[in-house]
Protein backbone atom coordinates (compact mmCIF):
# COMPACT_ATOMS: atom_id res chain seq x y z
CA UNK A 1 0.00 0.00 0.00
CA UNK A 2 1.26 3.44 -0.97
CA UNK A 3 1.60 6.33 1.13
CA UNK A 4 -1.41 8.65 0.56
CA UNK A 5 -2.47 12.27 1.56
CA UNK A 6 -5.76 13.51 1.56
CA UNK A 7 -6.07 13.77 -2.52
CA UNK A 8 -3.80 11.20 -3.46
CA UNK A 9 -1.07 9.10 -3.39
CA UNK A 10 2.53 10.92 -2.23
CA UNK A 11 4.68 11.69 -5.41
CA UNK A 12 8.52 10.03 -5.61
CA UNK A 13 9.58 13.89 -4.70
CA UNK A 14 7.50 14.21 -2.11
CA UNK A 15 8.63 10.44 -1.09
CA UNK A 16 12.06 11.36 -1.51
CA UNK A 17 11.84 14.85 0.95
CA UNK A 18 9.97 13.02 3.56
CA UNK A 19 12.61 10.42 3.57
CA UNK A 20 15.76 12.70 4.22
CA UNK A 21 13.81 15.27 6.14
CA UNK A 22 12.32 12.27 8.43
CA UNK A 23 15.08 9.13 7.86
CA UNK A 24 18.59 10.70 7.43
CA UNK A 25 19.87 7.43 8.59
CA UNK A 26 17.89 4.79 5.81
CA UNK A 27 19.04 4.09 2.28
CA UNK A 28 17.21 6.19 -0.38
CA UNK A 29 16.89 3.78 -3.15
CA UNK A 30 13.41 3.91 -5.01
CA UNK A 31 12.78 0.84 -4.18
CA UNK A 32 13.23 1.52 -0.19
CA UNK A 33 11.89 5.02 0.16
CA UNK A 34 8.47 4.15 0.10
CA UNK A 35 8.66 1.37 2.09
CA UNK A 36 10.50 3.51 4.82
CA UNK A 37 8.24 6.66 4.49
CA UNK A 38 5.07 4.03 4.70
CA UNK A 39 6.76 2.89 8.32
CA UNK A 40 7.30 6.29 9.47
CA UNK A 41 3.79 7.59 8.44
CA UNK A 42 2.64 4.43 9.88
CA UNK A 43 4.71 5.03 13.42
CA UNK A 44 3.00 8.82 12.93
CA UNK A 45 -0.51 7.36 12.55
CA UNK A 46 0.25 5.02 16.09
CA UNK A 47 1.69 8.07 18.18
CA UNK A 48 -1.50 9.88 17.14
CA UNK A 49 -3.61 7.12 18.50
CA UNK A 50 -1.87 6.99 21.32
CA UNK A 51 -2.56 10.60 22.01
CA UNK A 52 -6.25 10.60 21.36
CA UNK A 53 -6.51 7.53 23.71
CA UNK A 54 -4.55 9.70 26.32
CA UNK A 55 -7.06 12.32 25.76
CA UNK A 56 -9.71 10.55 25.80
CA UNK A 57 -8.59 8.67 29.47
CA UNK A 58 -8.31 12.15 31.02
CA UNK A 59 -11.20 13.31 29.95
CA UNK A 60 -12.83 10.43 31.52
CA UNK A 61 -10.98 10.73 34.60
CA UNK A 62 -12.74 13.51 35.53
CA UNK A 63 -16.08 11.04 35.60
CA UNK A 64 -14.29 10.03 39.25
CA UNK A 65 -13.50 13.05 40.57
CA UNK A 66 -16.27 14.52 43.32
CA UNK A 67 -16.29 17.45 45.73
CA UNK A 68 -17.74 17.46 49.56
CA UNK A 69 -20.89 18.46 47.78
CA UNK A 70 -20.86 15.55 45.39
CA UNK A 71 -19.63 13.28 48.19
CA UNK A 72 -22.40 14.82 50.75
CA UNK A 73 -24.91 13.79 48.17
CA UNK A 74 -23.77 10.14 47.39
CA UNK A 75 -23.70 9.09 51.01
CA UNK A 76 -26.55 11.18 52.17
CA UNK A 77 -25.20 13.09 54.66
CA UNK A 78 -24.48 16.92 55.61
CA UNK A 79 -21.37 18.72 53.48
CA UNK A 80 -20.34 19.49 57.67
CA UNK A 81 -20.18 15.93 58.05
CA UNK A 82 -17.75 15.20 54.97
CA UNK A 83 -15.34 18.61 55.92
CA UNK A 84 -15.08 16.33 59.66
CA UNK A 85 -14.50 13.49 58.24
CA UNK A 86 -11.63 14.90 55.30
CA UNK A 87 -10.41 18.01 57.51
CA UNK A 88 -6.75 17.40 58.60
CA UNK A 89 -5.55 15.93 61.83
CA UNK A 90 -7.06 14.29 64.38
CA UNK A 91 -10.61 14.07 62.71
CA UNK A 92 -8.88 12.42 59.21
CA UNK A 93 -6.59 10.03 61.41
CA UNK A 94 -9.62 8.62 63.56
CA UNK A 95 -12.21 8.21 59.88
CA UNK A 96 -9.64 7.43 57.78
CA UNK A 97 -11.03 9.52 55.18
CA UNK A 98 -9.18 9.18 51.74
CA UNK A 99 -6.52 11.86 51.11
CA UNK A 100 -8.01 14.17 48.32
CA UNK A 101 -6.53 13.89 44.72
CA UNK A 102 -6.30 17.89 43.86
CA UNK A 103 -7.50 20.85 45.26
CA UNK A 104 -8.44 23.37 42.89
CA UNK A 105 -9.89 26.81 44.12
CA UNK A 106 -9.70 25.91 47.05
CA UNK A 107 -11.76 23.05 47.38
CA UNK A 108 -10.45 19.32 47.67
CA UNK A 109 -11.53 16.84 45.21
CA UNK A 110 -11.50 13.52 45.46
CA UNK A 111 -12.08 10.06 43.79
CA UNK A 112 -15.09 8.80 44.37
CA UNK A 113 -13.81 5.18 44.26
CA UNK A 114 -11.64 5.88 47.05
CA UNK A 115 -14.40 7.67 48.84
CA UNK A 116 -17.09 4.75 48.11
CA UNK A 117 -14.45 1.79 49.15
CA UNK A 118 -13.68 3.71 52.58
CA UNK A 119 -17.62 4.31 52.93
CA UNK A 120 -17.97 0.56 52.77
CA UNK A 121 -15.22 -0.47 54.85
CA UNK A 122 -16.49 1.88 57.24
CA UNK A 123 -20.58 0.94 57.25
CA UNK A 124 -21.24 4.40 55.93
CA UNK A 125 -22.06 3.44 52.46
CA UNK A 126 -25.86 2.92 51.38
CA UNK A 127 -27.50 0.21 50.70
CA UNK A 128 -27.19 -0.27 47.26
CA UNK A 129 -25.38 2.00 46.14
CA UNK A 130 -22.61 0.84 43.61
CA UNK A 131 -20.23 2.26 41.55
CA UNK A 132 -22.23 2.54 38.47
CA UNK A 133 -24.95 4.26 40.52
CA UNK A 134 -22.31 6.75 42.31
CA UNK A 135 -21.37 7.67 38.41
CA UNK A 136 -24.90 7.41 36.78
CA UNK A 137 -25.87 10.02 39.58
CA UNK A 138 -22.84 11.91 39.24
CA UNK A 139 -23.70 12.53 35.59
CA UNK A 140 -27.05 13.90 36.10
CA UNK A 141 -25.69 16.33 38.58
CA UNK A 142 -23.22 17.27 35.92
CA UNK A 143 -25.89 17.28 32.96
Amino acid sequence: MSPHRQDGPLTEAELRHIARRWLPDAPSSPDTIESDVERLLAAVRHERKLVRDAERGAAGCWDFIVGTTEIASLLQVEQDTVRTWSSPGLAARNYGFPRSKAKISGRQLWDVRDVLAWAEETGRLPKNLTLDHALEFLRSLRG
